[in-house]
């Protein structure tokens, strides 16, 4: 979980400022980066990782096309 503590070490104010950094950690190809920051999201219907993909739809501007190349890219995958 990602908490107000943990954004404002990276001297963010809200948790959508997170979320455009995992976003811009994407988009210039810093894919370890951006994956981790991820990961350190809350899970859940509630969660902070719902809340990242409902940003994604209606926040981040992306062509629909960019909005589900990225929602794929950071939903996990059922591999066994």
């Amino acid at each position: 979980m990602v908490t107000i503590k943990n954004i404002q070490s990276y001297g963010f104010e809200t948790i959508e400022d997170y979320y455009w950094y995992i976003l811009q950690s994407k988009v210039n190809g810093q894919h370890k980066q951006a994956r981790e920051l991820f990961s350190n999201l809350s899970e859940g219907m509630q969660g902070q990782r719902a809340g990242f993909f409902n940003w994604l739809e209606t926040e981040s501007m992306l062509e629909q096309d960019e909005l589900t190349a990225t929602i794929t890219y950071f939903k996990p995958t059922n591999k066994k």
